[in-house]
């Protein structure tokens, strides 16, 4: 029972970490992403 328990702890562990990673990757694509949406409105903008 024990094992398992430590089984299913690694696991949760190392998915957690992978969420993290994943969460942080998505929000500095968002946050290039949106910054280069702006940046091209505004030549627009300019032009």
């Amino acid at each position: 029972m024990n094992d398992l328990q430590d089984k299913l702890g690694g696991i949760l562990h190392y998915l957690t970490l992978i969420a993290i990673g994943l969460g942080i990757l998505l929000a500095i694509i968002i946050g290039v992403a949106i910054y280069f949406y702006r940046k091209n409105k505004k030549s627009e903008i300019l032009r």
